[in-house]
């Protein structure tokens, strides 16, 4: 099988369009593309992947020299007075030559970690990006800098998000796997109402007390993404909310034209319908209307900042629409059933209520 086929592009198209797209993929993820080009993406993706696991013990350790300070038998340093040429006398501290193992690269992986390091830093660099400049000089924001972690992968028992309600209560949400697919609704999700004093448990430990402890000792209500692994509760991030809400765990069941999903940002909005398969259609959105989608991410945010209301098949409490939504102050409903999603996608009009997550359709 050829390494790359030629996708109907000439070469250079072609490896820009490979290029680009790995760096979307391992900046968002995820990406939409055709089967061809996911099939020459996903190849350049492994062999990084594969790069890095078969360089990791790929070096030897070699005798350094080193000068350092001198060290007593408690570990303190060692000094001796010395006079200046001025005739002052001064502590000075010892220095001693000793020899350390280091590790040195082999050449392969010294290769293989430039490589790898150009990946992170085009992560590093997207704080840079034009739709992040935009976003900060709208918000009255300062400019800041990309940090990125590298942790070893561990597998999860389950991961979540944490919505807090009030001071005592909150909601927690999770799916049996990786975080991910429980922020882009690629898998249904169990939703839990907690409130201070219940001792509903998930794989033995009470995680609603301690997101409730730990808004109490901040003094904010907060979200949070965590997840369980080795039986041990792992928080992986924090963040204020950014808008009280009131989420409504307890939809009706759709009927006739009222369409009812889980409402994740209030307000009533009512007007024109529109669906996007992808946010390459752009053109295709007049600014006010209400999107229609299966999901959002980054990707998207050119579109976001024009609708009057955001209505998404899959999606939390805590998903990339949710969090926009609410920030942009526009109603928002997600986790819509496939039935009722293809409902929607011949529809015109519509008035949407974020808060009950009811969507009625007028025409």
């Amino acid at each position: 099988m050829a390494v790359n086929r030629k996708l109907g592009r000439p070469t250079d198209q072609r490896l820009a369009i490979l290029r680009n797209q790995t760096t979307d993929l391992i900046l968002h993820n995820q990406i939409e593309t055709t089967e061809a080009r996911a099939k020459e993406v996903k190849s350049i993706v492994d062999s990084i992947i594969a790069l890095a696991i078969k360089e990791k013990d790929n070096f030897e350790e070699v005798d350094v020299k080193v000068v350092k300070a001198k060290l007593d038998s408690k570990g303190n340093k060692v000094t001796e007075k010395v006079t200046s040429k001025n005739g002052k006398e001064y502590l000075k501290v010892v220095k001693e030559e000793t020899t350390e193992k280091r590790q040195k690269d082999m050449p392969s992986r010294l290769n293989a970690r430039k490589k790898i390091m150009t990946k992170i830093n085009k992560v590093k660099d997207s704080v840079n990006s034009e739709r992040v400049r935009n976003y900060i000089e709208k918000n009255k924001l300062k400019n800041g800098e990309m940090a990125v972690v590298i942790n070893e992968y561990k597998e999860v028992t389950c991961s979540g998000v944490w919505f807090g309600i009030d001071v005592n209560k909150g909601i927690y949400e999770y799916v049996n796997d990786v975080g991910e697919k429980l922020v882009s609704g690629e898998l249904t999700s169990t939703c839990v109402e907690f409130k201070e004093n219940d001792n509903t448990l998930l794989c033995g430990i009470n995680i609603g007390k301690t997101f409730i402890n730990i808004q109490k000792s901040l003094g904010n209500l907060c979200d949070l993404e965590w997840a369980i692994i080795d039986n041990e509760l792992v928080l992986l991030q924090l963040r204020s909310i950014t808008k009280q809400v009131k989420i409504n765990l307890n939809n009706k069941t759709s009927n006739g034209n009222l369409i009812t999903g889980l409402g994740v940002s209030p307000g009533v909005y009512e007007g024109k319908l529109v669906y996007l398969k992808d946010f390459k259609n752009v053109n295709n959105f007049v600014e006010g209307s209400i999107l229609l989608a299966e999901k959002t991410d980054v990707r998207w945010m050119n579109i976001l900042e024009k609708v009057g209301g955001l209505v998404t098949e899959k999606g939390s409490l805590l998903c990339h629409a949710a969090i926009i939504a609410r920030e942009l102050n526009v109603p928002c409903i997600t986790k819509i059933n496939n039935l009722d999603f293809e409902k929607l996608k011949s529809a015109t009009e519509v008035k949407i209520n974020g808060e009950e997550g009811t969507i009625e359709i007028w025409k």
